[in-house]
């Protein structure tokens, strides 16, 4: 790596000076006899200093090039790490839709099959659905609502390819004024709903769906992006 090969180049230099500045010292010795013993060791000890701090700098110097590099190649593995999971993410789609059907209680329900068709696991973490009527004209909501909110699951872990359903019923029991709006064309039966789940990052992504009935099997998307969605 370049960081190391600097350090390592700087530490040969320092040494080279050291040695350099020994010669030096050495010759001077040889020919400066007038200098007393204290003189020579104070000289003497000076230029050890000098070359200590070298060093020192040198192996601070070397230090900061290999925590830097070390920083640099954790950055590098945590972007590619990122990347692949970026590139190999998970896919959770709404693959079936069927209903809707009435239970022994009146309740109209349907069945949500959510897929995996990404490449790794997704874990679902929030769910929220609700099959409820509203005026075709007013875009108003009969009783009780509508209630789609994502709310916390228990986590479900799908693995590439791998499916889940989920059995969605209305709040309340079909009445008359439900009927006779589905026999005038008034209502339409409207099945919502948001899933929330989690990639390899932890980065949260969202599926949506609403779709509506207006009698007869099956429902049909919504054309609009910001209520019929994958991120």
């Amino acid at each position: 790596m370049p960081e190391l090969l600097i350090g390592c180049l700087l530490t040969v230099a320092v040494l080279s000076i050291g040695l350099t500045l020994s010669s030096s010292f050495q010759h001077e010795v040889a020919t400066a006899h007038a200098e007393t013993v204290d003189e020579r060791l104070a000289r003497y000890t000076g230029w050890l200093a000098v070359l200590t701090a070298g060093l020192v700098a040198a192996s601070v110097t070397q230090f900061y090039f290999l925590n830097r590099a070390e920083k640099t190649s954790q950055a590098l593995a945590r972007l590619a790490r990122e990347e692949f999971v970026a590139t190999h993410r998970p896919r959770v789609i709404v693959r079936f839709l069927q209903g809707p059907f009435h239970d022994d209680d009146g309740h109209e329900f349907y069945w949500l099959t959510l897929a995996n068709v990404g490449e790794t696991a997704a874990t679902i973490t929030d769910i929220g659905a609700d099959l409820a009527r509203r005026n075709i004209e007013s875009g108003i909501w009969t009783i009780p609502g509508l209630d789609a909110s994502p709310k916390p699951v228990s986590p479900i872990i799908l693995e590439s390819g791998q499916r889940h359903t989920v059995t969605i019923t209305a709040n309340g029991p079909v009445t008359d004024i439900d009927l006779l709006g589905d026999a005038t064309g008034t209502f339409e039966l409207c099945a919502v709903g948001c899933v929330r789940y989690e990639d390899g990052n932890g980065r949260t992504r969202e599926t949506a769906f609403f779709r509506t009935n207006r009698g007869g099997e099956g429902f049909e998307a919504s054309k609009n992006k910001e209520e019929e969605y994958e991120d």
